[in-house]
């Protein structure tokens, strides 16, 4: 999936085939700075800035080539909004109620790290190199990828350098960072 974030003045011209218009709220749309009302002497009146607002607030609308999604907040919509609300069919979503959506890695990082010392996984590194783990000097860790098909715990302590290993910690993350597991060998055991 490509996504593009700019400005809705940025996107003039241009189209896509969904936008989503962020913060579609009453302090947004319209923008109205506190200082606009000094601007009034050289023409720039509150009403002119609305409707300027109004305009780039349908420059937004008009964007999207098949589908359009505005997150705003009950109780502070935007007035433009408010207006589209009246005009069109739209079906509101309240984001409190939805389910997180489960999302399964592709791929994960085991990430070998000290326990005690430095020793901890200097002593099993040549059984590490075997296993295609790659010292990271950055964090100090031992990493490897692991295909999320094919990903798990068993497959990790089947790995030939576990037999060798006596302190070390074990973390997995998915590709979006998440932790899946952590394990513990301690004197050689799984805590």
């Amino acid at each position: 999936m490509v996504v593009a974030m700019d400005t809705v003045h940025s996107y003039k011209g241009k189209e896509e085939h969904a936008v989503i218009v962020v913060d579609a709220v009453n302090r947004s749309f319209p923008l109205i700075h506190p200082r606009n009302i000094f601007f009034e002497v050289l023409g720039n009146t509150i009403e002119r800035v609305i409707s300027e607002e109004k305009r780039l607030f349908y420059v937004a609308l008009s964007r999207a080539m098949k589908s359009i999604v505005f997150l705003t907040e009950g109780g502070n919509v935007s007035p433009f909004l408010m207006n589209v609300i009246r005009k069109s069919v739209i079906n509101p979503i309240d984001l409190n109620i939805l389910n997180v959506p489960e999302r399964k890695g592709t791929h994960y990082v085991v990430r070998v790290t000290n326990k005690y010392s430095f020793e901890d996984t200097y002593n099993i590194k040549s059984y590490l190199n075997e296993n295609k783990y790659h010292w990271n000097p950055v964090d100090k860790t031992w990493n490897k990828h692991f295909d999320g098909r094919s990903f798990s715990r068993e497959s990790i302590l089947r790995e030939s350098w576990i037999g060798y290993a006596k302190n070390v910690n074990i973390s997995v993350q998915d590709e979006f960072e998440n932790k899946i597991m952590d394990i513990s060998l301690e004197n050689g055991k799984i805590q």
